[in-house]
């Protein structure tokens, strides 16, 4: 006996993320939707529609389109950013007698490498599937934008297909990929979000990374100093804003390959740093890294963080070897190797190139490692 299924549409409700508003269209939005977004060629390179030549020509548009609001099926949001300006828009197309909506949108210049628009798309299909009762979300992109389909990944969308000259813009006729989501898939995502793993001691909290470790997590991965010996860095705000997208990624693979976690201090709440374990194909070895904002360092977090993630690593994902790499000038990296029972197994000379401090340079490293069998005894 199949369950009856029905969609509740509801309009362009407002809806909020951890930096943004999306909500109605208002009149007032004409200057910044011009200035931001409507009358950029390049913006609009891809799109359906050509660039406005002038705010009143946006403010009619907008007033057409504010008619529309009145219908229940309608979704049509402006990204506001919270206490800032209008960046974008998005907007979903349902089609009730397949129970799917097909989502599109579009940003600003000025506010691309963000992650604005991907966590604009995360709630708007939160708020499809689980208000609204659709069951498949839909988007696609020209194949020359491929920067919409990251959106797309990172949304949890995957790619379905390939469609030749599927729509006809300035530019011309595109080919486009197919990207979907359904119901199904959103669900199991959920759930697997909702049981990650967090590991804790006696002082730190070990958990996944959310978008809201932003200016904690940037604080340390900006910092040249703090970085000196990371093969990364130091990053500017697009480079963190796309870790913290990567680090959920990576949480969502099944099986899970690479586990990212934030370390958090239990008394106060303070994201501190950041640690790792990272598995090889047959899971049976990985690899520790980890980083801890300066301003933290020679009291105890490493050694502590270090050894709850040995212990994680040998008694839930039963590791037979655990490694971990370092700079042979990096002392306070290896000693917290040292710390917590691991060897030292090779000095490689100048194995590795790249920066260290503001030189490019060959560097040496120490490889130290532990296996089960000497853990456990």
């Amino acid at each position: 006996m199949s369950t009856e299924l029905k969609m509740f549409h509801k309009g362009t409700q407002q809806l909020e993320t951890e930096r943004l508003i999306l909500r109605r269209f208002t009149a007032e939005d004409a200057e910044d939707m011009y200035k931001n977004w409507a009358n950029d060629e390049e913006v609009t390179k891809y799109l359906r529609w050509t660039p406005y030549a002038s705010v009143e020509a946006v403010r009619e548009f907008l007033e057409r389109n504010i008619k529309l609001y009145e219908n229940p099926n309608n979704y049509f949001w402006v990204i506001q950013i919270k206490n800032g300006e209008c960046i974008g828009t998005i907007s979903a197309q349902c089609y009730d007698n397949d129970y799917r909506a097909e989502i599109a949108y579009c940003a600003g210049r000025a506010f691309w490498g963000k992650g604005y628009i991907t966590e604009a798309v995360k709630e708007v299909i939160r708020f499809l599937f689980e208000e609204v009762g659709v069951n498949r979300v839909e988007a696609y992109h020209s194949v020359n934008n491929p920067a919409s389909g990251a959106v797309m990944r990172k949304a949890g969308m995957k790619l379905e297909g390939h469609a030749k000259q599927k729509y006809y813009c300035r530019m011309g006729f595109q080919d486009c990929d197919l990207y979907g989501l359904t119901k199904e898939d959103y669900d199991k995502r959920k759930r697997s979000i909702e049981n990650l793993v967090v590991l804790n001691t006696e002082r730190l909290t070990l958990r996944p990374f959310t978008q809201a470790d932003f200016q904690a997590v940037h604080a340390y991965a900006s910092d040249p100093e703090n970085v000196k010996y990371m093969v990364w860095g130091p990053n500017d705000e697009k480079a963190t804003r796309n870790f913290l997208l990567e680090a959920e990624e990576k949480w969502q693979c099944d099986p899970i390959m690479q586990y990212e976690f934030a370390v958090v201090k239990k008394d106060s709440g303070t994201v501190i740093g950041g640690c790792g374990i990272y598995l090889n194909r047959s899971r049976s070895e990985a690899m520790l890294g980890w980083i801890l904002n300066r301003h933290y360092w020679k009291q105890g977090y490493g050694t502590e963080l270090a050894k709850e993630l040995i212990r994680y690593g040998f008694t839930e994902l039963n590791l037979h070897r655990i490694y971990a790499t370092c700079n042979t000038e990096n002392y306070g990296s290896y000693r917290v190797m040292e710390n917590c029972g691991m060897r030292r197994e090779a000095e490689f000379k100048k194995n590795r190139f790249g920066r260290v401090g503001d030189q490019e340079i060959w560097y040496s490293e120490y490889h130290y490692a532990i296996l089960k069998e000497e853990w456990e005894n």
